[in-house]
């Protein structure tokens, strides 16, 4: 039988010495708060571990409808916006956008497919993002010169001169 989704085995020797020692000691530390907390519930009758378990119960399940139901609801005020990711698709090479016009237009239309591209391989997307993090604003800045310079061919188009 074939299976989907196999299982990487990973060996205890696998994990860096610290880690091992990081995760041994926060088992410890674990195993003695579960300790402390069954002694402290020791005393307790078998209606009030009930009563403790329902309520704790009644608790979550309030918690999880609250937050499966508040995005769904129509608020001013959201604690957690999301906002939408907007791509701008990319034209082919040979658009007229890149061949007439403004050839620094064009220029930053090969530089946004050249960053495109990169994405494809792992090499890349690590330079990519490594250079990314070195400029965070620079896809921006691509962006917001593309429009300006969008702007500008629809302006000539239109017969209106930069600035009127």
């Amino acid at each position: 039988m074939m299976k989907w989704f196999p299982r990487k085995k990973r060996s205890r020797e696998s994990f860096p010495p610290f880690i091992n020692r990081l995760l041994l000691r926060l088992n410890n530390a674990l195993l003695l708060f579960s300790a402390w907390l069954g002694q402290k519930s020791m005393a307790w009758s078998k209606r009030k571990k009930t009563l403790m378990l329902g309520l704790f119960c009644i608790a979550f399940a309030t918690g999880s409808f609250y937050t499966a139901w508040n995005p769904f609801q129509k608020k001013a005020l959201s604690p957690a916006a999301i906002m939408p990711i907007r791509v701008i698709p990319l034209l082919p090479e040979n658009s007229p956008a890149t061949t007439g016009g403004i050839p620094q237009l064009g220029r930053i239309h090969r530089f946004k497919i050249h960053f495109d591209r990169l994405s494809r391989t792992d090499r890349g997307r690590r330079w990519r993002d490594s250079f990314l993090a070195v400029r965070p604003h620079l896809m921006d800045t691509i962006y917001y010169l593309e429009k300006i310079y969008n702007e500008d061919i629809k302006n000539e188009i239109n017969g209106k001169k930069y600035g009127e």
